[in-house]
């Protein structure tokens, strides 16, 4: 199985996520009901955030875990994802870390960017499970390995990746104890600060969440760059020049993470 994600890192970790559907009226929610009666995941994962966002329908945490189980039991990653941050924060469900955690591996295993931060978000505060700051550090490097730029789901896909690159850089400045670590804080602070166009256009999912996220990268950076000596700006300089050198960087550092074996 861990092969199967090394294989997506190995293409950037190119995974699509298709856009969710959103109901303009009522025969586009019947066209999407209908396709979910004829067992489209993506249908069933567009109904699921309609009911979560009460957009176009009367909201419904229940209903939209009821289509998000549907396309999550036959291994849809957004709605794997989703269902597991239902049962993380009791949306519709009695709170049950386990089941985030049993779900939100689900989608990991995918490649799923939002579920791999969120599975280290578990494994980072201890929620339901033993805090691992192992795989923290593992699953939070599968994320930002990813590339921008691609669709993503109604939560954010980008998002998960730039808060990714900006955390695991908080990580290493946290332990900074030379030259070499304040190196890779750097790069994954300006990793941070690679919006995707939509970000610069001002407009797409989570702006907002995206804005404040370069903000705290630009601020970490700017307090970490002092720290650096000429031969490391450099090395920082020429890794962000080129996405594809910068994310074989991040792959590197992959490891078999026990926690999704």
């Amino acid at each position: 199985m861990f092969r199967s994600l090394l294989g997506l890192l190995a293409g950037m970790f190119g995974v699509l996520l298709a856009l969710p559907a959103y109901a303009q009226s009522a025969e586009d929610l019947n066209h999407l009901i209908e396709q979910a009666n004829r067992g489209s995941n993506e249908a069933r994962y567009s109904l699921g955030t309609l009911y979560k966002s009460g957009s176009g329908v009367t909201q419904s945490y229940a209903r939209a875990n009821q289509y998000y189980e549907l396309a999550a039991k036959a291994g849809y990653a957004p709605a794997q994802n989703n269902l597991g941050w239902a049962y993380r924060e009791g949306l519709g469900v009695a709170k049950d870390p386990q089941r985030a955690i049993y779900w939100f591996r689900k989608s990991a295993l995918q490649g799923d960017a939002l579920a791999l931060q969120n599975l280290g978000e578990m494994y980072r505060d201890g929620d339901g499970v033993a805090p691992d700051a192992k795989a923290v550090t593992q699953l939070f490097l599968l994320c930002a390995a990813q590339a921008l730029n691609q669709p993503k789901s109604e939560s954010g896909f980008d998002n998960a990746v730039l808060e990714c690159r900006r955390d695991l850089g908080r990580s290493e400045l946290s332990q900074a104890r030379g030259v070499e670590d304040y190196r890779r804080a750097a790069f994954y602070f300006q990793l941070a600060l690679q919006p995707n166009r939509d970000y610069q256009r001002g407009s797409g999912v989570g702006y907002e969440r995206a804005v404040k996220t370069m903000q705290d990268a630009k601020a970490l950076y700017d307090a970490t760059s002092p720290k650096l000596d000429a031969q490391a700006a450099a090395w920082v300089r020429d890794m962000i020049a080129n996405q594809n050198v910068a994310l074989a960087e991040i792959r590197k550092r992959v490891e078999r993470p026990a926690v999704l074996r």
